[in-house]
């Protein structure tokens, strides 16, 4: 249960109030068992205290700064401690910046200018040196998490990534994991060291990819993928049964492909000269595979599952947007199975 803290800002009195849910009855606590612990609150009246659990509502003054910020501490404890013990928590981890990203960012190339094309070159983009600099600084912020943050490595179950080169990219160098990624700075890479168990599965999740908005978004035969990073799973959600590709569908699309024959409506900015490398992704579609993504999160057994993908899915199943290589940490109950509105 969460304690609201209100302060007066008086340098001369802190008056803070602690609420609780009432479960106060004719001056007698309601629980079974007294409170095994009791906070003093300085008073320049009389001494009162917080019992924390028992239901009451308690109304503190206290005259010591010191003290209100350790209480404003411990709220924030008790927080991350009520955001651990749900039932589910899944960490949102989009991918660092691309050469597409900086493309798209050039006038006369971004989103919807007019005259505006796609550059077959930047199929399946990768990370630029700017997106491989936010890779090493995120790996920087996860080795900074411990048990006292909302974010402990040790407790991540399961981490699901984007087929795409530029999560898989992100994986490896956030987390440590896998076959060196060159930086940039002609050293031959960073440093591979896992700050993950090597028992954490890691499997290729194709829901999770995003949004087909460009030919950025093509990726790679699963048979190639697979042969670059055999430490991720590449059969359990690519196969039916997590079979072995005995049949060849290693080298079929797993991103979206314009069913043949059926009439496509151009959804994206058109009319002004805009050219694009493939037909894109139609919103009917996008949401359908939102929702599976959604029930598959659902049905994993997982209490911690990372999940390292892109910002048009993110920002559909949490309405939110999110910067390059951001972090989030979210209670599955938040999501909504149909999502929110595309931007």
């Amino acid at each position: 249960m969460k304690a609201l803290i209100f302060r007066n800002q008086s340098p001369s009195l802190s008056t803070i109030f602690v609420i609780w849910s009432l479960k106060l009855a004719s001056g007698y606590f309601l629980n079974s068992q007294p409170p095994n612990r009791i906070f003093p609150i300085a008073s320049k009246r009389r001494p009162r205290y917080l019992l924390p659990n028992t239901g009451i509502l308690t109304l503190a003054m206290t005259s010591s700064p010191e003290l209100a910020g350790k209480l404003d501490q411990k709220g924030k404890n008790d927080a991350n401690d009520t955001l651990k013990s749900t039932s589910k928590r899944i960490i949102l981890i989009r991918h660092g910046r691309t050469y597409a990203n900086e493309f798209l960012a050039t006038p006369g190339t971004r989103w919807g200018d007019p005259g505006f094309y796609d550059d077959e070159s930047l199929a399946d983009a990768k990370l630029s040196p700017h997106g491989v600099r936010q890779a090493l600084e995120l790996r920087e912020r996860l080795l900074s998490c411990g048990p006292e943050s909302v974010l402990d490595l040790n407790d991540i179950d399961l981490i699901a990534v984007s087929p795409l080169t530029r999560t898989i990219q992100t994986l490896q160098l956030g987390f440590g994991v896998g076959v060196d990624v060159d930086d940039g700075s002609g050293d031959g890479g960073a440093s591979s060291e896992a700050i993950v168990s090597g028992d954490v599965p890691i499997v290729a999740l194709p829901l999770a990819r995003e949004r087909l908005f460009f030919c950025s978004d093509i990726g790679e035969p699963v048979s190639s993928l697979r042969k670059s990073y055999p430490w991720i799973d590449f059969k359990s959600e690519f196969y039916e049964g997590g079979s072995d590709d005995d049949d060849g569908d290693g080298d079929k699309p797993w991103w979206y492909v314009h069913p043949e024959g059926e009439e496509f409506c151009e959804w994206r900015p058109h009319g002004e000269g805009q050219r694009y490398f493939t037909k894109g992704e139609p919103e009917h579609a996008f949401n359908e595979r939102m929702v599976a993504l959604y029930d598959w999160l659902e049905k994993r057994s997982e209490k911690n599952i990372v999940v390292v993908a892109h910002w048009g899915v993110f920002q559909k199943i949490t309405g939110k947007d999110y910067d390059n290589c951001q972090i989030d940490v979210v209670r599955f109950e938040d999501f909504r199975r149909n999502g929110y509105p595309s931007h």
